[in-house]
């Protein structure tokens, strides 16, 4: 795949009994790939963010890509909050490590590879 990429970005979390899951379709208009996973143990952000890490580390060659997420802790964090929290060793305002540290790291490093506009 290569030239300008659509990611679709899902999260699904039930809480009874805690089941997380994920999913991303990956085309580029004409081949498509479907990238999945779980953990009995997350949250419906984390799912959302490694739902994006995978189709971004799928992606072997640098491209314009558009990940389409209804998350907006996702969206904002890597479009707008996450030069800041770099800025401040990862932690907020109070001084705290910030949540999911881990996977804000490997997405902006994964984002860091490509042209991405967040939708």
């Amino acid at each position: 795949m290569l030239g300008n990429i659509d990611i679709y970005i899902e999260a699904v979390c039930l809480n009874s009994p805690e089941i997380d899951g994920w999913g991303a379709f990956i085309s580029d208009g004409t081949a498509h790939r479907k990238l999945h996973g779980g953990d009995l143990e997350s949250d419906h952000n984390r799912m959302s963010m490694t739902a994006a890490i995978a189709a971004l580390e799928a992606l072997e060659d640098s491209c314009e890509v558009r990940p389409y997420t209804d998350s907006k802790y996702l969206c904002d964090g890597i479009a707008n909050w996450i030069k800041s929290r770099e800025k401040r060793d990862w932690r907020t305002k109070a001084g705290k490590l910030i949540k999911n540290v881990d996977l804000w790291k490997r997405l902006q490093e994964m984002s860091g590879r490509h042209q991405v506009e967040w939708l």
